[in-house]
């Protein structure tokens, strides 16, 4: 009996210790996507001034590079879920404003 019980004891600890990492694991993961989400966004907002700065003719390049960012951006939102990020959620509006001007012009 004293055996199952010194063995028992290291068994639960290494297991919430486990567990523990996994979850740093997830949250590092959830803070890298963040991150890069609001990275492209002001890469975004960058091809984006230039674009509506411009006629459509003369910003092509500027265009499909915007146009990247943004699936880019849509990439990153779907992996992980990512909902409830106030970061993100302040965004969405002009992701989703610029989503409709580029495929308008």
């Amino acid at each position: 009996m004293q055996v199952k019980a010194s063995v028992k004891e290291p068994y639960m600890q290494l297991q919430a210790k486990t567990t523990q990492l996994d979850r740093l694991q997830q949250a590092g993961e959830v803070l890298r996507r963040v991150i890069r989400v609001r990275e492209l966004v002001e890469k975004l907002k960058k091809y984006m001034g230039i674009v509506e700065g411009k006629e459509a003719r003369g910003v092509l390049k500027e265009l499909a590079q915007a146009a990247m960012c943004m699936f880019e951006i849509r990439s990153s939102i779907s992996l992980a879920d990512l909902t409830g990020i106030d970061v993100i959620d302040q965004q969405k509006g002009y992701i989703n404003e610029c989503d409709t001007k580029i495929q308008v012009r």
